[in-house]
């Protein structure tokens, strides 16, 4: 008795199957239709929706994978160049699919609007099309309206190249300004080069500025290596200006290394400028240290007597010296006051210290408080921008 159920059961479903597939509905795009009215479609296939009204497949619009009730109201786009817009249910497109352009038409991903440099769009393919060579902007494959560096447009609307060395030029012939290291010669019109070791020159045998290293000898109008340590000279046997750390000898117009701790000097035994906490001593023109916390010292007693104090510091009108401000004080005229305090304090006259405006749990909070809420931010910014 079992098996006799089951074998109807099995019949039954066979024939329904049968007569689906037998089925042929009136709309060609319809996958599903009613099983007494084969003009009533109950299920459309992709691209198209079923039209409550008459029964009948509609067509989605362009772009569009499926769309539900009308052929504007899309649900899922045809292609990854498309987004579907949720305002306006309609597939926008979001990748260009044309080669070399900046933007394509809103609902066309293969219709370019605007090209990159050297290329033109064709009016009617709307694809973009390369300029002619040497072209930045052009018309169309023959019509250049301008040039890439170191060409010229013609009268022909074709860019031909600039004369050799050449930045910018009049036409193939006549330059107007050169490269570096080369001038141009107002005769020619062309660009000569300035002479060796040389970064700039007025003509072809003057230089205005040789290379580092290097300077202009006005006898043998060449630019000569400079002496040892030397950064600046008029030629191989006398310098200008030294490399840091050396001074020139003004008896041998060479470089020698300056006396220790000493920043700028005249030969390696007459210091000018020592560096901070030391000062030049009068006599022995050698840098002698400040006394402690002092920044800056003059006169023959400089081991005792300072004129700048560091940060924190102020200077003893009587002993010369350096005492140290109120706490937590930076600049201050006694040990009494204090006209600038560390960061984010104030002077308390009452404690003679500088102290927190706020108390220092507070501002820790503070701070916890503003990274916290900088975090929120970014990870907002990021979730919308995942959504756009």
């Amino acid at each position: 008795m079992r098996n006799t159920i089951l074998l109807a059961f099995i019949i039954v479903g066979l024939c329904f199957t049968l007569s689906q597939a037998d089925r042929v509905c009136a709309d060609r795009n319809c996958k599903l239709c009613n099983d007494t009215n084969p003009a009533a479609c109950l299920e459309c296939a992709s691209g198209y929706f079923v039209n409550q009204l008459n029964g009948q497949c509609g067509k989605c619009s362009e772009n569009c994978l499926t769309c539900s009730n009308s052929s504007t109201n899309c649900t899922s786009c045809n292609s990854t160049a498309y987004t579907l817009n949720k305002s306006t249910r309609q597939c926008e497109t979001s990748r260009c699919l044309v080669d070399h352009c900046k933007s394509c038409n809103k609902t066309n991903a293969t219709a370019c609007q605007n090209c990159s440099s050297s290329y033109f769009l064709h009016n009617v393919t709307k694809q973009c099309i390369q300029c002619p060579k040497n072209c930045t902007t052009c018309l169309d494959n023959s019509t250049c309206l301008s040039c890439a560096s170191r060409h010229v447009l013609t009268s022909s609307k074709r860019c031909e190249s600039c004369p050799k060395n050449c930045s910018s030029c009049k036409n193939s012939t006549v330059c107007l300004a050169c490269d570096s290291r080369f001038v141009l010669n107002s005769t020619t019109k062309q660009c000569d080069p300035c002479p060796v070791n040389c970064a700039s020159c007025s003509d072809s045998k003057t230089c205005i500025q040789c290379d580092y290293g290097f300077g202009w000898n006005k006898t043998t109008r060449q630019c000569e290596q400079c002496p040892p340590k030397c950064a600046r000279c008029s030629g191989r046997n006398e310098c200008l200006e030294c490399e840091r750390g050396f001074g020139i000898n003004p008896r041998t117009k060479s470089c020698e290394q300056c006396p220790p701790n000493c920043k700028y000097c005249a030969g390696g035994q007459e210091c000018l400028t020592c560096y901070d906490e030391f000062g030049v001593h009068p006599s022995t023109k050698m840098c002698v240290r400040c006394p402690e916390n002092c920044l800056r010292c003059e006169g023959y007693n400089l081991d005792r007597e300072c004129t700048v104090c560091k940060g924190g510091f102020f200077l003893d009108s009587n002993t010369k010296l350096c005492n140290s401000c109120p706490k937590n004080c930076v600049k201050c005229s006694s040990s009494n006051d204090c006209s600038q305090c560390e960061f984010l304090m104030a002077y308390n006259s009452q404690t003679n210290e500088c102290e927190y405006v706020l108390h220092p749990v507070v501002l820790l909070a503070i701070v916890g408080f503003l990274i916290l809420l900088g975090a929120v931010v970014f990870m907002l910014m990021g979730k919308k921008e995942k959504r756009d």
